[in-house]
């Protein structure tokens, strides 16, 4: 005599007729799960590829220079958060932040902004100093697809043009003297470059012995965060497989 075939878990709590029903009910569920899966794939997918700003966890730096640097006022990173003293020419700036990334990006120039106490919008670095170079750190490796330099261009007025090049982890950048001697936002193309960490180092033009910066920006794609909805979805289909191997291994 043959063996009647196996219930499923179903079938054995609810009856064959019932256990059919709710084994159809459950494969509607799971096809529902499986969509919504899709949909959010696909949406998480197109929201990490999307171009966005992408913002900087600290710099480092050394601080602007100013009266005692033969400059007419103080140009500090009077706002830096990190350690360093913000009121010595020269000065190491590390693990904060600052003017750089405060959202001020300045729309006159330098002589008209600045002033004595070095609270203006700008950083300025004078070559006899030293170089101007900025490491700015991110929350991991983050993809830059660019990032835009806000720069005073007063056109050599007290010593103050744009540099000459900047380079960006090694990548070299034209900038060179522009028409106009107003402040002028340099964009400098990364092409997607993966980095934890961005260095930037400014050239001095030749003969103009002053750099000044109001603020760095970048763009490109941000480490995706998972969605709450897509993670619990996820925990529930794996909870689900485990349940599905534990009970064919009864």
């Amino acid at each position: 005599m043959k063996a009647p075939a196996r219930l499923s878990a179903i079938e054995s709590l609810t009856g064959g007729r019932a256990g059919h029903s709710i084994r159809r009910m459950v494969n509607i569920v799971a096809a529902s799960v499986r969509s919504c899966l899709g949909f959010l794939a696909v949406a998480c997918m197109a929201t990490s590829a999307a171009a966005a700003p992408i913002v900087a966890m600290s710099y480092d730096t050394r601080n602007g220079d100013g009266e005692a640097s033969s400059g007419s006022f103080n140009y500090w990173d009077k706002e830096y958060t990190g350690a360093g003293s913000t009121t010595t020419d020269g000065a190491l700036l590390t693990g904060g932040l600052g003017n750089l990334t405060d959202g001020v990006i300045a729309i006159d120039n330098w002589y008209n902004v600045e002033v004595d106490a070095g609270t203006g919008p700008y950083v300025g670095w004078r070559q006899e100093v030293g170089p101007v170079s900025v490491t700015f750190h991110f929350a991991g490796a983050q993809t830059f697809d660019d990032l835009t330099l806000y720069l005073d261009d007063s056109d050599g007025v007290g010593g103050v043009l744009l540099p000459a090049t900047a380079t960006v982890n090694g990548l070299p950048f034209a900038i060179g003297d522009m028409p106009g001697s107003q402040p002028k936002a340099i964009n400098l193309a990364l092409g997607g470059l993966v980095a934890d960490t961005l260095v930037v180092d400014l050239a001095y033009s030749n003969n103009y012995p002053w750099i000044f910066l109001s603020e760095v920006k970048f763009n490109g794609q941000a480490v995706p965060v998972p969605e709450p909805a897509l993670s619990a979805l996820v925990a529930l289909g794996v909870g689900g497989l485990a349940l599905r191997r534990r009970r064919r291994a009864a």
